[in-house]
Parts: C-alpha cells; sequence; structure tokens
C-alpha cells in the first residue's frame, strides 16, 4: 500500500474539521456534546458526509460516509461486555464496486490489544486476510507489525513494520513504516498537533491506526499539519473554536493549492 494511499485514507475517514474564528454557530451545535456529522465541502456540488452514532454508553457505535448516492461506507462496531471492542463490520460501494470486511480483535492478560484480523472482500480485487501484531512500551503503542495472505488466511507474508512516537500529551508525533514489499522502502509521517481537545471520536478507519485507538485512546489534541520524509503529501490545517473548544470548521490546504473545509456538527 502506498504511502499516499495511506495519508489519504487518514484524511478521509477521520471527518477532519475546523474553523478560523471564535465562533458559537448554533447552526452547527447547542451542547457540544457528541460530533454527529462532519460535511467535508470540496466545491459548490461536491462533498463528503460522515454520520457518527453511539450506544446507550456514549461509546461510538456507528459510521456512515456518503460522498453520493451510489458511493458510501458503512462501519458498525460491536464490543465486550467491558466495553472494549469486539469486531468491526464495514460495507461500502463505489463506482459499482462493492466491498465488505470483517475486523477481530484480541488482548492480553492486561487488557492491551496484541492482535487483529481483518477480512476483505471486494468485487473488484482479490480477497486478503490482514493481520496485526501490537507491542508496547509501557502503556504506549511502539510498534504494529501487519501481515497479509491472499488464501483465506493460510500463509501470510510480512506487509509492514510500523513503529510510533508520542509527545507528552499522547499524541503520535511520528510513524515510520519500514516496507517489507516490494519496493522495500521506508517512509516516515510527522505530525503537529494544536493545544485544544481533540473532540473526534475515532482516528480512523479499521486499518490505519486502528484498532488501538478505537478503545481507550485517541489523538489528545487536534492535527494541524502532516509532512513525509519522500514529499509524497504535506497538508496544513487552519483551526477555529467554539468557546469551549469544539472545532466547527477546518481548512485542508495540500501542495498543489487543493483546498477543501470541513464543518463539525454536535448536538
Amino acid at each position: 500500500m502506498k504511502l499516499l494511499s495511506l495519508i489519504t485514507l487518514f484524511l478521509f475517514l477521520t471527518g477532519l474539521a475546523a474553523c478560523k474564528k471564535e465562533s458559537t454557530n448554533t447552526g452547527q451545535g447547542t451542547t457540544y456534546n457528541h460530533l454527529l456529522k462532519t460535511v467535508a465541502k470540496f466545491s459548490p456540488t461536491k462533498e463528503i458526509v460522515t454520520n457518527y452514532s453511539y450506544d446507550a454508553n456514549n461509546r461510538l457505535s456507528g459510521i456512515k460516509i456518503t460522498s453520493s448516492a451510489t458511493d458510501q461506507y458503512t462501519e458498525k462496531f460491536f464490543r465486550d461486555g467491558s466495553g472494549k471492542l469486539d469486531s468491526i463490520t464495514a460495507t461500502g460501494s463505489s463506482d459499482g464496486i462493492v466491498s465488505n470486511s470483517t475486523s477481530s480483535f484480541f488482548y492480553d492478560a492486561g487488557g492491551k490489544l496484541h492482535l487483529s484480523f481483518a477480512r476483505f472482500h471486494s468485487s473488484g480485487s482479490q480477497d486478503r486476510t490482514d493481520s496485526s501484531v501490537y507491542s508496547y512500551v509501557g502503556s504506549l503503542l511502539q510498534k504494529r507489525t501487519d501481515y497479509r495472505s491472499f488464501d483465506g488466511g493460510h500463509t501470510y507474508g510480512l506487509l509492514t513494520e510500523v513503529s510510533f512516537e508520542f509527545d507528552a500529551a499522547g499524541n503520535v508525533t511520528k510513524s515510520i513504516f519500514d516496507w517489507a514489499v516490494n519496493p522495500n522502502t521506508t517512509d516516515t509521517l510527522v505530525f503537529q498537533y494544536d493545544d485544544k481537545p481533540n473532540p473526534v471520536p475515532r482516528i480512523d478507519g479499521f486499518f490505519y491506526w486502528a484498532p488501538i485507538f478505537y478503545n481507550d485512546y485517541k489523538m489528545q489534541n487536534n492535527l494541524l499539519k502532516i509532512s513525509s520524509n519522500n514529499g509524497d503529501h504535506r497538508s496544513a490545517f487552519e483551526y477555529g473554536f467554539t468557546v469551549n473548544n469544539k472545532p466547527l470548521y477546518r481548512r485542508q490546504t495540500d501542495p498543489a493549492d487543493f483546498v477543501y473545509e470541513t464543518l463539525y456538527y454536535y448536538d
């Protein structure tokens, strides 16, 4: 999987958003407790809507992303008795291609995620099974090792090893991808944040960062910039907030001067 594809997955599935100035725009919320929806605007006629749903215990239970009547993506989260993520089912359609996946998560005796499996089916490509093994230093994720199988999980090949670095607040500041697939390369992503609380209830889709961040961990602050070591992608973001530091919209500009905004809507 190319680095640019990983970044694109990260940006589109997190429901990125922010705004320029202090605002109390009640059209986007009143209590600002739960993030209900984000709307990414790419032009007056093109937008991507992400809807968030929650269970009776206020835990994220579902996400639906819609970019057109035929392009939709849905994730449903299932948890065990302790509230930890047990599995995710995902379905989607785009340009006539239908895909679905089921992800399962397993924990060690201390309750830390140590293994996950994700089985993918698509009408436009070969079925595959991905597996990830997680290792820690204390409570922080140090490395994720990813494997891939195209024979139903009977034989796995090493895909990549991803190392993580964190700041004092608990935000991931650097991730280093050591690819085992051809070509054998190493890519580095560097992340910069503001000092405002991050209200987004998840950090991305089911493979790039997850599932470690679906449980009791997420980025503590709002992302301001992503850069890579090989120039594939550099993104800068501009924020503004409500009076209680909840983003109302976010503007992103990439090196090609492509600009879009994502609006936040709360309860």
